[in-house]
């Protein structure tokens, strides 16, 4: 009698221990399956961020490229007026008007807090647009009042929009507002000009040719560093004033080498 309980407790005790390792399996296997699916999240995620990581460093180095070169974007310019003594055929209106744009646009980028590689080579053109401006007013010998309040003006903006004196929604007004002032104020009149000149004067081709090559590596640079819609909207409408300012400037380079061709071709007749 005492045999067959020991028996029925060994025959539960076996059941329980199967039910408890089946259990046991069951669990293993689902936890196997989660690591191995995490692994290929994991995996996946690492694929796609590697291209990403690649093309903001790409960027990153080109926008510093893009800042080496701006140092040097109105050099040809401010050279060609200082060897000819002239700023025939170089808007006024049309470098103040940049002028201000990028004063809008640096202060803009240092309230966002963005990379100074993606709006460095802004602040080399700010400088040299000055010196630009300086030469223009010194050979159409435009001095007096006008200068001075003019000056005095631009300081006080350059102050309320780089110490956020104007406030926050103003500065991004006033950014927005940079496409139009870039293309209305800035390209568009100079565009004009060389238009009803019929030439480009002392715009020079070298500037105008950097001009381009900056605004193509910035869409770029935008897109993937700061994906801003309003600076996108201004370097890519600045891209193709940009393009026709080169296009002026290399048919005036091409007419006055077909008119020394031809004046020494002549000369023998």
């Amino acid at each position: 009698m005492l045999a067959i309980p020991a028996v029925h407790f060994s025959r539960t005790h076996f059941v329980h221990q199967t039910r408890v390792y089946r259990c046991a399996s069951l669990c293993s296997h689902t936890t196997r399956q989660k690591s191995r699916t995490r692994h290929v999240l994991i995996t996946r995620a690492g694929v796609a961020a590697a291209p990403l990581v690649g093309s903001q460093q790409f960027a990153t180095l080109l926008g510093y490229a893009v800042l080496a070169g701006s140092c040097v974007r109105s050099f040809p310019q401010i050279v060609r007026m200082s060897k000819n003594q002239s700023a025939q055929g170089v808007s006024l209106t049309s470098n103040i008007a940049e002028l201000v744009a990028y004063s809008i646009n640096v202060a803009y980028n240092l309230h966002l807090a963005y990379p100074f590689s993606s709006y460095g080579e802004v602040v080399a053109c700010w400088l040299q647009d000055i010196v630009i401006i300086g030469l223009i007013l010194r050979f159409n010998s435009i001095k007096g009042w006008r200068v001075w309040a003019g000056t005095a003006t631009f300081c006080a903006f350059l102050w309320a929009v780089m110490t956020g004196a104007c406030g926050q929604q103003v500065l991004f007004g006033l950014q927005a507002s940079t496409v139009a002032i870039i293309a209305l104020g800035s390209r568009v009149p100079q565009i004009w000009m060389n238009y009803q000149r019929g030439n480009s004067g002392e715009l020079s081709v070298a500037t105008c040719m950097l001009n381009l090559f900056g605004n193509v590596a910035r869409v770029y640079t935008t897109f993937v560093l700061t994906k801003d819609n309003l600076i996108m909207a201004g370097v890519a409408l600045g891209g193709v004033l940009n393009a026709i300012l080169l296009a002026q400037s290399l048919h005036t380079a091409h007419k006055v080498i077909q008119a020394d061709t031809g004046g020494l071709t002549s000369q023998p007749a």
